[in-house]
This record gives C-alpha cells, structure tokens and sequence, in this order.
C-alpha cells in the first residue's frame, strides 16, 4: 500500500503551473479557477498581477483598429503604469 504525501513544495508548484495558464490566457476565454487564480495575485498584491495588467493594457493597443493620432497620445499614461511595476518591492 502506498501513501502520498502532500508537501508543500508540491502544492506551490502546482498552484505556479494554473497561475501560468490564467496569466498567459486572453481574460474573455479564463475558466472560473483562473480567475480565481488572479483575485489571489490581485489581493496578495503580487508583482505577476501587475505584470499580468501591463500585457492586457498592451494586448489593447493591439487591438485598436484605428489607432488615434499622434500614436504619443495612445500611450499617454502607460509609461507610469510601467515605472510603477519596475520598482523593486
């Protein structure tokens, strides 16, 4: 008879492995657990979190069909947004 053991290095690893796939997915297609998985980023104040946010504002721009013009005012307020996540916690 074998008994598994729980450690919890296991268990953190597996939760890393659903954070990958909730961080990597487009938010319009996130299971339920996914989204689960970025409450519990956003509420540990988690620097994923905030890298997660900076991709989707990219993902956005990406998917202006008509950008506006000068493109400097489409990116107005990201640079902040930016210098913000690249401090050291």
């Amino acid at each position: 008879m074998s008994v598994t053991c729980r450690s919890p290095a296991r268990d953190q690893a597996r939760w890393v492995k659903h954070t990958r796939w909730a961080l990597l997915k487009d938010p319009d297609a996130l299971k339920l657990s996914q989204f689960e998985v970025l409450h519990e980023l956003r509420r540990s104040g988690s620097v994923l979190y905030r890298c997660w946010q900076l991709k989707e504002g990219l993902r956005d721009l990406y998917r202006l069909t008509d950008p506006p013009t000068p493109p400097p005012t489409w990116t107005g307020g990201w640079p902040g947004p930016a210098a913000v996540a690249s401090r050291p916690s």
